[in-house]
């Protein structure tokens, strides 16, 4: 995973949880962009979280892949 020396506060939380749990990644825009989806919260600094936005997808790897299913 992407180095954690420049993360802080929640966004090295979260990191720790994607890297110990792993995540559900879902294609809901076609295949055009991904991002980590979530809710602000007063208790979650906007400011840590937008440190997400730097970690590239290239910095994950698919350990199992289910079933694709397409359409509705």
């Amino acid at each position: 995973m992407h180095r954690f020396s420049s993360f802080h506060g929640a966004s090295l939380v979260i990191l720790r949880a994607l890297q110990r749990y792993g995540m559900f990644l879902t294609d809901s825009a076609g295949g055009q962009f991904w991002a980590v989806g979530g809710t602000l919260d007063a208790r979650w600094p906007v400011q840590d979280l937008e440190q997400l936005k730097t970690v590239p997808a290239s910095a994950f790897e698919v350990v199992q892949l289910g079933t694709v299913h397409t359409g509705l």
